[in-house]
């Protein structure tokens, strides 16, 4: 079972959230959190809770008034423009909402949206033969297009200018385009960078119609807090007032598409919160670029006849239902991968490659797999002598850098920190998956876990309709603005009930005298770490819901720690990774690591008193590390006495799960893990 560091505010809230409860009226857990996250006066509450503040204005943005020029010129002349699109959902909501705005001007002009498999991410030189072909006299991309250099000359050549209007990071050079947006542009004066590619297309609008952007979201919110939700990006600043103004609009819109959409993804209609957009509404934008094109969301989300949009919407959702269908079977092969290659899975960075797996898909499983393992991810697809594939990360590993190190190996690649995607020869599928983690040992001795903020404790008293309220008012939650995380420290596990078919947990908690129930996603218990009567420290949030008409508060669980955790856990996980990869220990790593015939036999008796289970390493480690024992000395322990026949997986198959054998006795000279390590240890002390 993975595990996850938890990180607590640097300051102690409690002086400063007092004042503050006391200043604003505010509940004391509200309070708490607004201090953790820095919000820690009455004035900078007001600023918060209100957005009120103005929204950029888009001439700020570099080539701005070139783009205006050029598009204004078209409109004047009569030029067929075409809007050039992506297929994923911030991709969709630019194309729907720029297309949409200069039609009702009355332009004359089409969209295109590439396809994943024929045309690949961006402007390509055969999608403008074919706009070419249609009369298309001026291209403008949205969220695309700054690193087509190659691509734009090549539209130039044919007599197409393109107007570049994108939010990724833009190369060395810019492309010699009629104008470029792109509030990363080194020349760019604009103060807010963190815009959606459909923010980047809102202020093109905003522009053309020389309004100020906060009267345009009267009428665009909905859109653009879709396409700026889809995209993760950071809930602050003019963000969070689009997507707050978004989804109190999204329930009234007058698009017949969207309104079709919200319809079948919401069992009641209500308000609609960042996360139901996140995880049920973006999903099914989405599924239509994975699995096949991306335009049939496009003519819903522009379509005017509500007949028409329910069959949109009934093609969405059988896409998504396919979707979900390639994504399960992609996870069965990756967990017969682990069985026929568990070497892969137990490097610093995860690489496996396939034949037949969907395109579209191995990004969602390839994060999967990194919430699984806690480790990046690259799932790559074999197709004869080529592979392409997609890759996750998380924390401070980034994966651009460590596909720039192996990228001798590679044909092309593109991304950022976390999401990349890139080619090569199927054939250096070996040679890339050593040289990256070989990048992974130069840059991170000890490999980065994922992280969980922690914003404060929770008392069992806190857990009231009241402060689920109260918190609401701090949302939209999103990326860098995320769902407040509790610490509800020293519980006890009362019972642990399957739901489901065990593919979820309901736990029945115990703390400071009071019952209280939770649910554990995506958890089950096969996989479930604790038992009856243990004591955990548990990160939660707080939600509300309805049954029977009747509201209460919802407690989902984030992570689970035993209790207490040992505070040098996270270094010894990165010292045990080291000695599994057989890479060279420091002196003071290798006395951490060498176990001797009393650890194993501390170890031993620990098993035989808890009851023969080893269970989760860590959970176990917890119980015995009062004993002056680490980590890596009884992961090394308890290698050994499986591979003396001591200890024996259990019969379930879960790796971790192990029993006693009693009536094995074997000398530890015989065990091969141990003389393989005793030999590395020699090997190394005499380098």
């Amino acid at each position: 079972m993975r595990i996850l560091k938890w990180e607590y505010p640097s300051k102690k809230p409690n002086t400063a959230s007092s004042d503050l409860a006391a200043s604003t009226g505010l509940p004391p857990l509200v309070c708490r959190v607004l201090c953790a996250r820095g919000v820690d006066d009455a004035d900078k509450v007001e600023a918060y809770m209100a957005d009120t503040g103005p929204i950029e204005s888009p001439w700020a943005l570099a080539g701005m008034k070139e783009a205006v020029a050029r598009i204004q010129q078209a409109l004047d002349r009569g030029e067929r423009i075409a809007v050039f699109g992506d297929y994923d959902a911030d991709g969709v909501t630019s194309t729907v909402l720029l297309y949409s705005y200069l039609e009702m001007l009355g332009a004359d002009v089409c969209y295109y949206i590439p396809t994943r498999e024929d045309d690949g991410y961006g402007l390509s030189c055969g999608a403008i033969d074919q706009l070419q072909q249609k009369g298309v006299q001026l291209i403008i991309t949205v969220d695309n297009g700054i690193a087509c250099l190659q691509e734009v000359d090549y539209a130039a050549s044919l007599g197409i200018d393109v107007v570049v209007t994108d939010h990724h990071q833009p190369g060395q050079e810019l492309p010699a385009a009629a104008a470029v947006i792109d509030p990363y542009r080194r020349d760019c004066p604009s103060t807010y960078k963190t815009m959606a590619g459909v923010g980047v297309a809102f202020k093109l609008v905003c522009a053309l119609e020389d309004a100020d952007p906060r009267d345009m979201l009267d009428e665009l919110a909905p859109l653009v807090a879709i396409g700026t939700v889809a995209d993760v990006m950071p809930l602050w600043g003019e963000n969070r007032i689009i997507v707050k103004q978004g989804l109190a609009q999204l329930p009234y819109c007058d698009n017949p598409g969207l309104l079709a959409l919200i319809a079948q993804c919401l069992k009641e209609p209500g308000e609609i919160s960042a996360q139901t957009l996140a995880f049920t509404i973006v999903p099914r934008i989405n599924a239509a670029g994975r699995m096949g094109s991306a335009e049939v969301a496009v003519k819903l989300l522009t379509c005017l006849d509500e007949e028409e949009a329910a069959g949109y919407v009934e093609q969405l959702c059988g896409q998504n239902t396919r979707r979900q269908e390639v994504e399960a079977q992609i996870i069965a092969d990756v967990a017969r991968l682990e069985k026929e290659h568990p070497e892969y899975f137990s490097q610093r960075v995860i690489v496996l490659d396939g034949e037949g797996w969907h395109k579209g898909i191995v990004g969602i499983v390839s994060s999967r797999i990194v919430d699984r393992y806690a480790k990046p991810c690259i799932l790559l697809v074999k197709d004869g002598e080529q592979a392409k594939g997609s890759g996750r990360s998380f924390g401070d590993f980034s994966l651009y850098q460590a596909l720039q190190y192996a990228s001798e190996h590679l044909e092309r690649f593109g991304g950022h920190k976390l999401a990349a995607g890139l080619t090569m020869k199927s054939q250096n599928i070996p040679a890339f998956r050593r040289a990256i983690n070989e990048y992974a040992q130069k840059e991170h001795p000890y490999m980065p876990l994922p992280k969980l903020q922690i914003d404060t404790e929770l008392a069992p008293a806190e857990v009231t309709l009241e402060n689920v309220y109260a918190l609401e008012r701090l949302g939209p939650y999103g990326h860098q603005n995320p769902k407040p995380n509790f610490v509800l420290a020293g519980c006890s596990i009362e019972g642990i009930f399957p739901i489901s078919h065990d593919k979820h947990l309901r736990l029945k908690l115990k703390k400071d005298g009071q019952t209280l129930f939770a649910v554990y996603f995506r958890m089950s218990t096969k996989d479930f770490g604790y038992k009856v009567g243990d004591v955990v420290d548990i990160a939660v949030t707080l939600d509300s819901y309805q049954y029977l008409g009747e509201e209460s508060v919802s407690i989902k669980v984030k992570d689970i720690h035993p209790r207490p955790l040992p505070p040098d856990i996270y270094r010894h996980i990165g010292i045990y990774q080291k000695m599994q990869l057989c890479e060279p220990l420091s002196d003071e790593e290798m006395a951490l690591t060498v176990a001797t015939r009393q650890d194993i036999g501390l170890v031993y008796k620990a098993v035989l008193y808890y009851g023969g289970q080893v269970g989760d390493p860590i959970v176990f480690y917890a119980k015995i590390c009062h004993k002056g024992i680490s980590y890596s000395k009884m992961m090394l322990a308890l290698s050994v006495l499986c591979d003396l026949g001591i200890l024996k997986p259990a019969a379930s198959g879960a790796a971790r799960c192990l029993r006693v054998d009693r009536g094995v006795r074997a000398d530890l000279g015989r065990s091969a893990v141990y003389r393989s390590f005793c030999e590395k240890r020699t090997a190394q002390l005499w380098i």
